[in-house]
């Protein structure tokens, strides 16, 4: 995770230098800081299936990439080709917004599964107290 949290200083670099997507730079930058967050605080990756199946981790570092490369990509070209490919490159940031929001709601399902396996393993634990 160490990598991600290099990559996510470097997009938050970034994310400031394009005047006119400043602000939806800068929500993409906020969410993926939001899912880093939530992936740090939450139970490991390692013993979450469900997070295990979907491959959240190994998607986030994509998404994050995918972000870091498209800024980077963006704040390389002229003024004139930004202005030129300005629906290209808007576009290609509603995929990396999309890919994120895919992925919130998976840790969040897979957070409501374990909250889930919690609640049930509490009351199984209380039913053999009760009904020995």
């Amino acid at each position: 995770m160490d990598f991600i949290v290099d990559v996510l200083h470097q997009v938050y670099e970034l994310q400031g230098r394009a005047r006119h997507q400043r602000r939806a730079n800068r929500e993409i930058y906020l969410r993926a800081m939001e899912m880093y967050t939530e992936l740090q605080m939450s139970e490991s990756v390692q013993n979450n299936g469900t997070l295990q199946r979907t491959a959240a981790l190994e998607k986030f570092a994509d998404s994050v990439r995918d972000f870091h490369s498209y800024l980077r990509a963006y704040n390389n070209k002229p003024r004139v080709v930004r202005l030129v490919k300005r629906s290209e490159m808007e576009e290609r940031q509603q995929q990396i917004n999309d890919e994120m929001g895919q992925l919130i709601q998976t840790m969040n399902f897979a957070a409501t599964i374990a909250s889930m396996n919690t609640d049930a393993s509490v009351a199984r634990a209380n039913n053999k107290k009760r009904f020995p």
